[in-house]
Parts: C-alpha cells; structure tokens; sequence
C-alpha cells in the first residue's frame, strides 16, 4: 500500500472516530436534556389537570356532574392524556377507557408507537401517575395520569428526533467527505518530499550527484530529510571527485617511473646506452619508487574501518608525545626548527603504536611545510579529553583546501613535486586512527602563517 493511501486511510478514520464520539457525546446530551424536558412538561400538564379540577370542584362545591367533567376530560384525551378519577372508597368517577375504549386504544398506540421511535431508554411500558383531587384543603378523590414512561412524545416531537438524527447522520457523512479530501491532502503533501526523495536517491544510485531537493518544504523532519539527501548528494560527489582524482594521480604516479623504466630499457637494448653502474642505479632507483608508491598504498589499506585492530592498553600520553619528539629532534635542528613543548599528565585508553603513528604524520607533514620557525607540541586536558596540538609556523593551508585536507591522496600541491610532499595518505591516517579511539582529529591553518593540528581523544575515568 502506497504511503499516500495509507495516510489518507488513517487521517479519514481518526477523523471520523473523532466526529464520530463528539457526535455521540451531544446525542446523549441532547438526549438527557429533551427526555428531562419531555418529562418536565408532561409533570406540568398534569399538574395543570389537577388545578383545573380542583378549580372546577370549588365551583361545583364538590359535585362531579357531567356537565364540566365530560368535556374536561375529553379535553385530556385529545390532549393525549388518559384520565381516570377515583373517590377514596375507589368507586370510579371517570374512566377514559370506559367512555370511549376505541379511542383511548388509539392514543395509546399512537403514545407507544412514538416513545417506540423516540429517545432510547425510555420507558414503553404504559403506567398511570396518580394526583391528589382536593376539595376545603381535604382530599376528596385520586386523579390517574396514563402514559408510557415519565412521559409521552407527540407526532412533532418525534419529528423533530427523527429530524436531528437525519442531521447526525448527514453531518457524519459530510464529515467523512471532508476528512478524505484533507486527509489526501495532507498525505500528498507529506509523501510528495519522500517520493521527491526516493526519486533523488535513484539519480544518485545511477550516478548523477548534481540533483537537488528542495529544503523549504514546511515541515521541520521533512525539510531536515531533504537537507541530509543534498548533504548525502554532495558528499557523493566530492568522494566521486576524490577516486576520480586519486586514479589520475595514481596513474600519475606509476607512469612516471614506468615511462623512465621503459625509456632506459629501451635506450640499454637499441645500444644507445651502456648498462653501466649509473643506469642500472637510475632504474634501481625507479623500481625503489614503484615499491613506496605500492608499500603506501597497503599502508593505507591497514586502516580501513573494518580491518583496524587496536590493542589498547592504558597510558600515558604525555610519555608518548616526549618520546617521538625525542625521535625528531636531530631532522628540526637540521632544518633550523625550533622544538617547544607544552605537556602534562594525560591518562588514555590507546594503541601506542598507533598514537605514535598520529604524531608522526603531523610531525612529518609539520617539517616538510616548515622552512623556517618553530614546531610546538602542546598536550592540556579539556572537558574529559587529552587535547594533543601540533602547530608549526609554515606555509599554511589556503582555505578551499582545508575541507578536503583529511582525504586519501588529497595533496594540496595539486602538481605533486616531490620535494613538496609524500603521496597524500598521512593525514587520511591519522584520521583514521583518531576516530578509531573515539576521538577526532581537526585543523585550523592560515595561508603564509602556520597550521595547527589538534586531536581530541577521551582521557580515562578519573583522570
């Protein structure tokens, strides 16, 4: 079931659920409240009744003659009310059912027929209230009210029911019209960016990166998913551009040894050279060059996510850092560098080799960018983290670069000189390694005014 149906279904049900309870709820409201005024003006016809013949009685002085009596009565009947008169010796004064049977049967099944269609709940069994009949504030005979319940509907009263639950029902099929058309509505809307977004997804699988979604869709989860597909596009394109460009250096690099081994070979097998010391030496140093470029690429391979084993054992960083910079001190006082250290005590959880490894690749990238200056190694704890920074006073990193400087074989001396540079891996390393701890690895660099390298990496608990 398509996303857009099932919205619409769902959006229709709670829709009519909700119509459906509050129109209940008013149903017995509106129920409670007729069926309390149906009883109040029946109990005020009758009330009505019983001051009419006490009237009529202090007129009469007390005789129940015909004269006013039949026609009262009569009265009542038509009025759908079923009379009988009692003396207190139970002698009947009045009995509706034996002056006129055939039309109290009537009424009475015109009285049930409606309650039968009326208000649910009510009572449909016939019964008679009983009134007082008084005479000198004395009680000289019982009046009996016949009806179905507490009271009795009327031919408009059960019109007017059968009319609200008519409008109910229309209203709830109104409602159900309505809740479709918005429930459509709002499915479209919300599965419009998804299906725009699977649609971006299936260019991006087929290979054009340059396609887009629109961010401004309205809805904040739907607007964040549609950011991270444009987020996720460039991202494939960059890393496109990244294997692009790393088979075009790499052909680079293995062509050139290869064109200078080929040239010399050919050059010692056509005569035009002899096989001396020298160029035997020259291809020797060729084939030196083939076996880094090649012992670089399976170093790299080494610290892919999924085969990097770390041995970690709890250390002191602070050793670590004193130790390799120890190890570099001879090549930066050949190279006029001045070695500053800034440490303390970091206790982290970490494969040492490969910490070193860490320093290594920023010193060696610091002394190769460094003509003159100094290189300072600095090591502070900062909110649970061992902060390790190596800044130097080099050649920095225009800024276009440095987004791309963590990339495998990104170099930014895009012409690859040799004397500018290794094969552009050390700081895909190091990065590795870093994230591999739990911690990360960033750059901040001025073009002409030095680079600073700063890892993070989680001290122990405690420390």
């Amino acid at each position: 079931m398509h996303l857009r149906t099932r919205l619409t279904i769902t959006f229709s049900l709670l829709t009519l659920l909700a119509v459906a309870l509050m129109m209940l709820t008013a149903n017995l409201l509106l129920e409670r409240q007729f069926r309390a005024y149906a009883a109040s003006q029946q109990e005020k016809q009758n009330q009505a009744l019983v001051n009419t013949l006490n009237s009529q009685l202090s007129q009469t002085r007390g005789e129940w003659t015909t004269g006013w009596l039949e026609p009262f009565c009569q009265l009542a009947l038509e009025n759908r009310q079923i009379l009988t008169i009692k003396d207190l010796q139970g002698t009947i004064i009045w009995d509706a059912h034996a002056h006129d049977n055939q039309h109290c049967k009537h009424i009475i099944d015109e009285m049930q027929r409606n309650t039968g269609r009326g208000i649910s709940g009510s009572n449909r069994l016939y019964t008679e209230k009983t009134y007082p009949i008084m005479f000198d504030a004395e009680q000289v005979a019982t009046l009996y009210v016949g009806s179905f319940g507490e009271y009795f509907l009327t031919d408009d009263d059960t019109r007017f029911i059968s009319t609200l639950n008519q409008l109910f029902a229309l209203s709830a099929v109104l409602f159900l019209i309505l809740s479709l058309l918005l429930g459509r509505y709002f499915a479209t809307r919300l599965s419009r960016p998804i299906d725009q977004a699977c649609n971006v997804a299936n260019r991006m699988a087929g290979g054009d990166y340059s396609v887009q979604m629109n961010e401004r869709i309205g809805t904040c989860e739907l607007s964040a998913l549609a950011k991270s597909v444009n987020q996720l596009s460039e991202s494939l394109a960059r890393q496109e551009k990244t294997r692009s460009r790393l088979t075009r250096d790499m052909a680079h690099e293995l062509r050139t040894p290869l064109t200078t081994l080929q040239s010399y070979l050919e050059a010692i097998l056509d005569g035009i050279w002899e096989p001396d010391e020298k160029r035997i030496a020259d291809c020797h140093d060729e084939v030196l060059r083939l076996s880094r470029l090649v012992s670089d690429l399976n170093h790299l391979s080494q610290y892919d996510d999924d085969v990097l084993v770390l041995n970690c054992i709890e250390l002191n960083l602070e050793d670590v850092v004193l130790t390799v910079a120890d190890q570099f001190k001879p090549r930066m006082q050949a190279h006029n560098l001045k070695l500053i250290l800034q440490t303390e005590p970091c206790f982290i959880m970490a494969d040492k080799d490969k910490i070193c490894q860490i320093l290594i690749n920023l010193l060696e990238n610091a002394i190769q960018y460094t003509a003159k200056g100094s290189i300072t190694i600095s090591l502070t704890k900062e909110d649970n983290q061992a902060v390790m920074s190596v800044k130097d006073t080099g050649m920095g990193i225009a800024a276009e670069h440095l987004t791309h400087i963590f990339d495998r074989f990104y170099r930014v001396d895009q012409a690859r000189r040799r004397n500018t540079g290794g094969s552009g891996i050390g700081l895909s390393i190091a990065k590795a390694i870093t994230k591999a701890h739990g911690g990360d690895i960033s750059v901040i660099s001025t073009e002409n005014k030095g680079s600073c390298f700063t890892v993070r990496l989680p001290l122990v608990p405690g420390n």
